[in-house]
């Protein structure tokens, strides 16, 4: 299998799962369409960002939240304190999910072992504090938490102010751009949001983090 068929392949599951799940849209956090355009958007953002993304790229933009449609209960959101260690453990959590499925998934398919290995660290460490993304200088995998980031304002963010409210949203998006690797938190003041509210947390919380 060439590398563009095993992407249109992962896109064929996350649309069969969309569809097998959608009398449990409620039960996931953005419904399944929601879903289904946050990954889409991911991997437009990690094109955006990379040249040449890698096939381990394009799987893990497209898979790293899998978690949401295949285990909804588990995946859902978190109603705690976004600060806290039961939310970073929440998130590991939730990338664990997302890896373990996908790897089985690409194992089923006789991906090589090689591209199982990359995705599966791709995925499990999205989630990661800025620190121990660092730690790894992996390209790919800031690459990957960078185009997550950049998703947010179109597909997440809007959802989460809807239902969340404000202050919670700024709480989340305090978590998200404390680990985006440097590179992408220079770039974001150019990105265009079409949504005056995430604009306006954009740069509160970047004046916080950028010093």
């Amino acid at each position: 299998m060439i590398n563009k068929e095993i992407v249109e392949w992962c896109t064929g599951i996350i649309n069969k799962l969309c569809e097998e799940n959608r009398f449990r849209n409620k039960e996931i956090q953005q419904g399944v369409d929601g879903e289904k355009e946050h990954a889409i958007t991911v991997l437009s953002w990690v094109k955006k960002l990379e040249k040449h993304p890698s096939v381990a790229l394009r799987i893990s933009a497209l898979f790293h939240d899998i978690d949401r449609l295949v285990t909804p209960g588990a995946g859902r959101g978190f109603a705690g304190d976004r600060k806290s260690e039961e939310y970073l453990l929440h998130k590991k959590m939730h990338a664990k999910r997302s890896a373990d499925y996908t790897s089985q998934k690409l194992k089923e398919m006789g991906i090589e072992e090689s591209i199982i290995i990359k995705t599966r660290f791709l995925i499990e460490h999205h989630d990661d504090i800025l620190e121990e993304i660092s730690s790894y200088k992996d390209k790919d995998l800031e690459i990957l938490v960078a185009a997550d980031a950049f998703s947010w304002f179109s597909t997440t963010g809007i959802n989460l102010l809807k239902s969340e409210g404000e202050e919670r949203t700024k709480d989340k998006l305090r978590f998200i751009l404390s680990k985006t690797p440097k590179f992408a938190l220079e770039l974001l003041p150019e990105v265009k949001i079409n949504n005056l509210v995430l604009e306006n947390l954009k740069k509160h919380v970047l004046k916080e983090i950028i010093k």
